[in-house]
């Protein structure tokens, strides 16, 4: 895949995520066990350095990779985990913004066929009483129609 989620790490510095179950670089999050947290941050979507390909149709999804349900706390066997995607509108979302926002929906993002680095902004949550753990289930799913 040519297309990777990256954060930035400076002005005009990005850093791409591992993708697969390589886990050498990881979207983490630190999250209050006792009281429940939230966690945003903004991603971007851009095409691989040196990449000549164009793409569209682009989709950005959460997905669990395994059987509980870590994206929706209202879905079916909730386990209290939730996660929500919304395209960078230039500013940061505000709660009204998020509460409007449905846990675990594709969002869809702006074709890309050039080197630019298009941001969306990622927040989960999780619930209060959970135990200090590492959570490995969460991804981001992109899909998308390439070109030559």
């Amino acid at each position: 895949m040519t297309l990777r989620i990256y954060e930035q790490t400076s002005p005009g510095v990005y850093e791409a995520f591992s993708v697969d179950q390589a886990q050498t670089n990881p979207i983490s999050t630190v999250h209050n066990g006792r009281n429940g947290d939230i966690f945003e941050m903004k991603l971007y979507v851009g095409r691989v350095v040196g990449s000549t390909h164009t793409y569209e149709r682009i989709q950005v999804k959460p997905v669990s990779r395994t059987e509980a349900n870590d994206i929706d706390p209202t879905g079916e066997n909730p386990t209290g985990w939730g996660v929500k995607l919304m395209v960078d509108e230039g500013h940061d979302p505000t709660e009204a913004e998020w509460d409007a926002t449905d846990y675990g929906v594709a969002i869809d993002i702006d074709d890309i066929d050039g080197d630019e680095k298009l941001p969306f902004w990622y927040r989960i949550e999780s619930p209060r009483g959970i135990r200090v753990s590492n959570k490995h289930n969460i991804a981001l799913l992109i899909v998308f129609t390439e070109n030559s």
